[in-house]
């Protein structure tokens, strides 16, 4: 590597210190290629990425960041070093996981709201739930409450529904009811008496004249 490209290493490194809201240090020696390939494929899903870089460029890369003056004496031995925006959690599972089942790396140090951190707190971190998961609580949180109301409106059509039962049916009709309204049929006139009663009226009134 000549005098040119690994100032571009420098500034490829101290522009993703700069441009990110967390990184994350981690020890790659031993890891095979395979592994390697195997650990950015992990951290591209999740919205991080990879670098590998040797400690003497790394440490001139931050040696203008004061915020990270307290990275420098952690940068030993062959180092990588994963950036991310928003998503430290997820990238801190997917790290902790990978040095679970790869013993080969190691997690180191990282940085986040504004604080550098050991290797401790970066498992604590990987332990905070990520965006994805985050939301997924959220939106469950809110749900609860409706669906509790649903629940109970439904409770209470059950119980009225179980105690009003069947329809009653019409009470008949009384004994006085019924004479009452054979009365009225009775003192009604056909229509054949009405007839009757108007030709009799026309026949009175011929004589009449």
């Amino acid at each position: 590597m000549n005098r040119q490209q690994k100032e571009q290493v420098i500034e490829s490194l101290k522009g993703d210190f700069q441009d990110n809201s967390a990184s994350f240090v981690v020890g790659v020696e031993g890891l095979t290629v395979h592994q390697l390939e195997s650990l950015r494929g992990g951290l591209r899903e999740k919205g991080g990425k990879l670098k590998i870089a040797k400690v003497r460029l790394a440490k001139q890369a931050i040696s203008g960041l004061d915020n990270l003056k307290e990275f420098e004496p952690l940068f030993k031995q062959q180092l990588g070093f994963v950036f991310t925006g928003e998503q430290a959690p997820a990238i801190a599972k997917v790290l902790y996981k990978f040095s679970k089942e790869n013993e080969a790396l190691e997690l180191v140090a990282g940085y986040f709201e504004n604080s550098v951190l050991d290797k401790d707190s970066v498992i604590e971190i990987a332990s905070l739930p990520s965006r994805e998961e985050l939301i997924t609580m959220i939106a469950r949180l809110l749900n609860e409450p409706v669906a509790k109301f649903a629940r109970a409106v439904q409770a209470v059509s059950d119980k009225k529904a179980e105690e009003g039962g069947e329809p009653e049916p019409a009470p008949a009709a009384s004994d006085d009811t019924k004479a009452e309204s054979d009365v009225k049929e009775e003192s009604k006139p056909s229509e054949g008496e009405d007839k009757a009663e108007e030709k009799k009226e026309v026949s009175e009134a011929d004589k009449s004249e």
